[in-house]
């Protein structure tokens, strides 16, 4: 039988952080209410959601700026995800297509 000391080490150890307002994130989007988010992935360096329209919108992590937007299929993109280099990028859509990019964000935004 588990000592009740023991079992306080088998709970997750949690941080809590103060974070800045993302509302940045949001502004490219517009007010129109039509273009969404659907997925994202988090790199050291950038950010990346995927939207409804077959975007790609990028960001800084540490500033949170806006970098680009790639259009890049007319299909809902329902996954990104990054490579380990940040140089490529896996996306799926919902029409079941796969692609890689070559993004480079570091050459231009270094």
């Amino acid at each position: 039988m588990d000592s009740p000391s023991s079992s306080v080490h088998d709970e997750p150890q949690l941080a809590l952080l103060e974070c800045e307002a993302l509302d940045t994130l949001l502004t490219p989007l517009g007010s129109s209410g039509r273009v969404g988010y659907t997925c994202l992935d988090i790199s050291p360096n950038y950010f990346v959601f995927g939207a409804n329209t077959g975007s790609l919108y990028f960001f800084d992590r540490k500033t949170l700026r806006f970098l680009r937007l790639i259009s890049t299929v007319k299909e809902h993109i329902t996954l990104v995800k990054w490579h380990l280099n940040e140089n490529l990028l896996a996306v799926a859509t919902a029409a079941s297509e796969i692609f890689v990019l070559e993004i480079n964000l570091a050459d231009r935004y270094a």
